[in-house]
């Protein structure tokens, strides 16, 4: 958690460990606690503040406020946003994570000046922030984006969704760490093969040189980029930012391979998008959440104006 500026510029953080799995109401409270703090070392008077904002995974209910995804035990329907302006007494704005973290890439990162582009947010699942002619693209329900679960293999492994093949199942941490398993398991008894080891952890297979493994990280990654060739034919982005708590963990031959991928499938009579990693990581869904409140101010939609 971040305190900004008017200029996205950090001025102060705070952080803690809290699951989701420990229900809404232990949560909420955690960030209440959370706000208290990285607003006291911040050193933020209470009538400075503008507001707060929060980025949560998709999809999300009407105006996204509530949460849907049936993953999250106790979650679906919570009125978070609700629940949030009335612990923190003052206005809160709750969106998609990705769509906070591609604001945040805004506002302070790579595509600070660029008018179209898509922030691939990758961390337990797989979602797009989009921005299209300088503005956040939020789609009707608010819920633009979720590539997660565009199904790449039809006859592939069944996904929480009800799917099968979903991207999700492939170019996560637990994904990668699956098809790792299954590689050892299925060759560990060739002769020349040194991966028999099952991987305990993702890391055990990103930070392997054993061939097996690391055919499986370039295939996650080339799946991903075949998945972005669709999104890049359908928005036409210059940029493409890949981001989130993923990215840094698979490394730089995970990247390579999602741009061989999308090059492999894009149509060769356009120009495809250049591919980019986060220039500020971690920071981009933090950042983002806070300049959720100062992109609403400073660029409201014609929506938002009309409500005021």
């Amino acid at each position: 958690m971040v305190a900004t500026d008017f200029s996205a510029k950090v001025l102060a953080w705070a952080s803690s460990e809290v699951a989701a799995s420990e229900g809404p109401e232990v949560v909420v409270s955690a960030l209440r606690e959370q706000v208290d703090s990285v607003v006291g070392r911040a050193g933020l008077p209470e009538e400075k503040i503008l507001g707060a904002g929060l980025g949560m995974p998709g999809p999300g209910g009407p105006e996204i406020g509530r949460m849907l995804d049936p993953s999250f035990a106790g979650w679906s329907g919570y009125p978070l946003e609700q629940e949030l302006e009335h612990r923190l007494r003052m206005p809160v704005r709750v969106e998609n994570d990705a769509t906070a973290a591609a604001l945040g890439e805004r506002w302070n990162g790579v595509a600070g000046d660029v008018s179209d582009f898509v922030y691939v947010y990758l961390g337990n699942g797989v979602g797009a922030g989009i921005f299209a002619n300088h503005q956040v693209y939020r789609g009707s329900s608010g819920n633009s984006g979720e590539i997660g679960h565009v199904s790449i293999e039809s006859d592939g492994p069944p996904c929480y969704c009800g799917n099968r093949g979903c991207l999700e199942v492939y170019a996560t941490p637990q994904g990668i760490l699956r098809e790792a398993r299954g590689v050892a398991l299925r060759t560990s008894h060739l002769p020349g093969v040194t991966g028999s080891r099952l991987p305990g952890c993702v890391e055990d297979v990103v930070q392997s040189e054993e061939p097996a493994f690391r055919a499986v990280v370039e295939a996650a990654g080339d799946r991903l980029g075949r998945a972005l060739s669709g999104v890049v034919g359908v928005l036409d982005p210059e940029l493409i930012v890949l981001g989130g708590p993923t990215v840094g963990l698979v490394g730089a031959r995970f990247a390579a391979s999602v741009v061989r991928g999308l090059q492999d499938t894009s149509l060769p009579v356009r120009p495809v998008a250049r591919v980019e990693l986060s220039s500020i990581g971690a920071d981009a869904g933090p950042v983002g959440a806070a300049a959720l409140v100062l992109h609403d101010t400073y660029a409201p939609s014609m929506q938002r104006l009309s409500l005021a």
